[in-house]
């Protein structure tokens, strides 16, 4: 049985080069979808919103299944929110961000 929450975790507005205003929120995932490993596994969402018309929904990106902690998780979304990273460029500056981290604590 796969159970999934979706956990708010900040907000963070933008405006590109034409003055288009728009909003970026941020989650994290909490799957428990393994039956044998009662331990969740966190993920992130990224969603976009365009707020020259009443918060549109654009576009979402998410990856699923990073780390088994979620202050792990918790830290990445801190750093995307900080950066006012999209969902388009989402997947890639995670991949950065854990090759990074893994680098850092010696594992590869």
């Amino acid at each position: 049985m796969e159970m999934r929450e979706i956990i708010f975790t900040g907000e963070r507005a933008i405006e590109n080069e034409e003055g288009k205003k728009y909003l970026l929120k941020y989650y994290i995932t909490k799957d428990m979808c393994n039956v044998v490993i009662s331990q969740p596994i966190f993920g992130v969402a990224v969603y976009k919103y365009d707020l020259t018309y009443c918060e549109r929904f654009m576009e979402k990106e998410e990856s699923m299944a990073i780390s088994h902690s979620m202050t792990m998780v918790k830290k990445l979304v801190d750093h995307l929110i900080t950066f006012k990273i999209t969902p388009v460029c989402l997947l890639e500056v995670l991949d950065d961000l854990i090759s990074q981290q893994l680098e850092d604590t010696g594992v590869i």
